[in-house]
């Protein structure tokens, strides 16, 4: 498959460019304090990292609902964003 094709889907990085995927993902979990990423098996094991990966979170209410708002358009369309309050 050509680069091309994977183009319409969500972009990740993690850390720099080396580690990057268009997408991937398997499930992104949003919680208040965490957001906990799993990767599709594959995507892990190619780009060398563990296939579930948690970032602590501490934000204020405005800037929780940026975020909120902004994974929302970033995953419309597909089934792997979940929240939980």
């Amino acid at each position: 498959m050509s680069l091309k094709q994977h183009m319409n889907t969500y972009y990740f990085e993690l850390g720099d460019q080396a580690c990057s995927s268009y997408g991937g993902i398997k499930r992104f979990e949003l919680q208040r304090n965490s957001a906990q990423v799993e990767l599709e098996p594959q995507k892990a094991a190619s780009l060398k990292i563990r296939k579930v990966l948690e970032v602590q979170l501490n934000l204020e209410h405005d800037k929780w609902s940026e975020l909120t708002t902004f994974l929302e358009n970033i995953f419309l369309d597909t089934n792997v964003l979940k929240m939980k309050t």
